[in-house]
């Protein structure tokens, strides 16, 4: 979906910020007319609520399908309700390097069309349409956009939950969690998405579901680090953001204009060279953006040392 100028005023929020606003009653933002045709005699009900009930009512009714985790299914989910899909995935995608972008969907001769970036992988694919399927709650009852208007952030974020609770049901990322790795929350983070082959980050905006009992109130940020390509002076500078989401602080990811890294000798910057696998978790004082403070940090690493691939799963929790 384009993304209206007019949105953009609200691109600097935190993930969780967005959560916490959308879900009050009345709203204290200002809405596009699109997302404000939404609340139309709906005033009873958050944002947030509308779109969960929208999504969790999609998984109920092809539930058996979406049992099976897999590129097919979401795609077929997707046919069955009157889209058309462009594209499939690959596995071994670097798309943090290749393109800033997943996927868009337009109208072709009346037909909602989701065309897939190439290349793109399964988790992404998947999360792509999922995405997509929720922008129907935005049309008329004659399939159109009011006014013919773009979508903005507020819309392009409930779109966002709307997919994770579509991808992820509630019952089962449960066990997944109970099931988990001693308590290490990155490590649970990376299980979850395993499971439902979806990206990490929607694992990770999946915990900050408001309406979710799961939810931990300490939780604070969610990071996901990469290695940086090309030289650097010192080894931590390399470690940089690939995405965050954050309660409230604002973490500047690659590519963006005040990029930032891993402090030296940090839990983040000392993983990145550890075995796949490693976890560990410890109170450390925090400085990355605008999360400053004592944090309890937990660390899960992806992939093997020396692959482009290579990821630190990072989780930030309060410790009060």
């Amino acid at each position: 979906m384009t993304v209206s100028r007019s949105g953009r005023r609200y691109a600097g929020w935190a993930y969780g910020r967005f959560m916490e606003e959308l879900i009050r009653k009345p709203l204290t933002i200002k809405l596009s007319p699109v997302v404000q045709g939404l609340l139309y005699n709906r005033s009873e009900s958050s944002l947030i609520e509308i779109v969960a009930e929208f999504a969790d009512n999609l998984r109920e009714s092809h539930g058996e399908l979406l049992q099976k985790r897999n590129f097919a299914t979401v795609s077929k989910l997707a046919t069955e309700l009157g889209y058309q899909v462009v594209g499939s995935p690959r596995q071994n995608v670097d798309f943090y390097v290749e393109r800033p972008f997943f996927g868009s969907s337009f109208r072709l001769r009346g037909k909602r069309v989701t065309y897939l970036s190439n290349p793109i992988t399964e988790e992404e694919a998947r999360a792509t349409i999922a995405h997509d399927i929720m922008h129907s709650l935005f049309e008329t009852t004659d399939g159109q956009r009011p006014g013919n208007l773009p979508s903005d952030e507020i819309e392009e974020k409930l779109c966002d939950y709307g997919a994770c609770r579509l991808l992820i049901s509630k019952a089962e990322l449960a066990t997944v969690i109970a099931h988990g790795a001693g308590g290490n929350v990155a490590s649970n983070i990376a299980r979850v998405a395993g499971y439902f082959n979806i990206p990490r980050r929607y694992a990770a905006m999946r915990l900050f579901d408001p309406l979710c009992p799961l939810s931990n109130s300490g939780l604070t940020a969610i990071v996901e680090w990469r290695r940086k390509s090309g030289p650097t002076e010192e080894p931590h500078t390399s470690v940089v953001p690939t995405w965050s989401v954050c309660r409230k602080a604002f973490i500047p990811w690659l590519g963006s204009k005040r990029s930032c890294h891993a402090r030296r000798e940090s839990i983040v910057a000392n993983a990145m060279s550890e075995d796949p696998y490693f976890r560990f978790s410890a109170v450390e004082d925090t400085n990355i953006g605008s999360l400053k403070g004592n944090y309890l940090v937990s660390v899960c690493v992806l992939g093997p040392k020396e692959s482009p691939y290579r990821r630190v799963v990072s989780v930030f929790e309060d410790i009060g």
